[in-house]
């Protein structure tokens, strides 16, 4: 009985060589048992003239269950030329967790291949439907699920005010997603298309994008992608549109081998063509004119720590903080959150040599930003020890010593105002009080 086939068995039933219906079912049930768990009874079960076995259950609905998959229909056809299960009315299928909806899907035995036409789901906060949905493999050992001219987005609604579509999605389990022709939409107008996209699905890889408006931007939209260089760092790259203020672009390079700091192992490049340079962080036009500020602005960053000679983690080492910046308010304009943490960034390189009673370090501060006030320390060298005795006196001795030379330098917006002074007392009648302020002003400059 092991050996007879659905098409056997057909054939069987046709000519009216098998004595009973029990015996015939029994074979059926055998070869379903093989491909999966089928409930069925002599009563739901017919032979169509080409062959074709049709299950409909008197319930109204069958339940069919195979590689870790349920699915629920209204009916069944087993098609013996192509080794199908072919379901439809009123589909639904469970598997790994997602429910897909729809009102046709087909199941090939040979290659646990499922095909579902039209399903649709959601996996909270996304909603999604797809053309056709159909996958490679079985089980855990799904190798790529395809979807064809899918749809996603997160309104609950028959018509969403945004889309993202693509001709056709590849997911790889465990690995990655890839979108060939994707698109987003505002209704039916595109408003950003890539060819291919491919997409980790580590949370820290691939394409991620922020939409939004403020008043001294206009809507914008924040694109980034992340990808590895070769098993040691990672680099974002940028492209940002702004309805108001043009378009920029650049990069974020991070060292993975210091996944705990912030302090060091990063560089970062941005440029923006900026339309409007003389907007202000609140949508108005600025009351201190922008005249040093131009329509080129960009920043570049540099964090890092080497360590001398060789060895990670060694005694020896240089800290390098370096941040030239186009002018004193592009991190007001475009990167707030990080202005509101530091906004006149440092440039410092820091010698440092470490011991068991402390540490030693050589350090020169520079000026490289004239618009930020600042002061320099060229250079400055310190010591710092640990709580350590005092010889045999039962005193114990912690502190640090410091010896450099350090200059005081105002903001070239200050300085400007400052000579703007002086201008004007200089029109004045000379007297006594006047000379001192210019006096006292001057003084301010050296």
């Amino acid at each position: 009985m092991k050996q007879l086939t659905i098409l056997s068995l057909i054939a069987a039933l046709l000519l009216g060589r098998v004595a009973g219906q029990t015996t015939q079912l029994d074979a059926l049930r055998e070869k379903l048992d093989t491909i999966g768990n089928l409930r069925i009874d002599v009563s739901n079960f017919e032979v169509t003239k080409e062959g074709n076995v049709v299950i409909k259950p008197p319930s109204g609905m069958l339940h069919f269950e195979s590689d870790g998959m349920e699915v629920f229909a209204g009916r069944a056809e087993y098609v013996a030329a192509s080794e199908q299960l072919r379901f439809s009315g009123d589909v639904a299928i469970y598997r790994e967790g997602v429910i897909y909806r729809g009102e046709n899907a087909t199941y090939t035995l040979n290659t646990r291949q499922l095909d579902a036409s039209g399903m649709r789901s959601s996996i909270e906060p996304l909603f999604f439907k797809a053309g056709n949905i159909s996958s490679t493999g079985s089980g855990s050992d799904i190798s790529v699920i395809n979807l064809d001219s899918p749809e996603f987005t997160t309104e609950d609604s028959e018509d969403p005010g945004y889309r993202i579509t693509a001709d056709k999605v590849s997911i790889y389990p465990g690995d990655r997603v890839v979108f060939h022709k994707f698109k987003i939409l505002a209704g039916d107008s595109p408003l950003f298309y890539l060819p291919y996209l491919s997409q980790p699905l580590d949370g820290e890889f691939g394409y991620s994008f922020i939409p939004g408006y403020r008043s001294n931007l206009g809507a914008f939209l924040l694109n980034q992608y992340s990808a590895t260089i070769s098993d040691h760092s990672l680099i974002k790259y940028r492209l940002d549109l702004y309805s108001q203020r043009g378009a920029g672009a650049g990069f974020d390079l991070e060292s993975r081998r210091y996944p705990r700091t912030s302090k060091f192992g990063k560089f970062k490049f941005y440029w923006l063509y900026d339309s409007d340079p003389q907007t202000s962080s609140t949508g108005a036009i600025s009351s201190i004119p922008r005249d040093s500020v131009d329509n080129n602005r960009y920043r570049v960053n540099l964090q890092h720590r080497v360590y001398l000679p060789g060895p990670e983690q060694g005694d020896l080492y240089v800290d390098v903080d370096l941040n030239k910046v186009s002018d004193g308010y592009f991190y007001e304009d475009f990167f707030q959150s990080e202005f509101r943490d530091d906004p006149q960034p440092d440039n410092i390189v820091n010698f440092v040599k470490r011991h068991e009673r402390g540490e030693i370090s050589l350090l020169g501060r520079f000026r490289i930003n004239d618009f930020y006030e600042s002061d320099t320390r060229l250079p400055e060298l310190a010591f710092d020890y640990v709580r350590q005795p005092l010889f045999n006196t039962g005193l114990f001795y912690a502190g640090s010593h410091s010896f450099g030379i350090l200059e005081e330098h105002m903001s070239d917006d200050e300085e400007r105002f400052i000579r703007g002074k002086i201008a004007v007392l200089e029109t004045l009648p000379p007297d006594a009080v006047n000379a001192a302020a210019i006096a006292s002003l001057r003084s301010s400059l050296i």
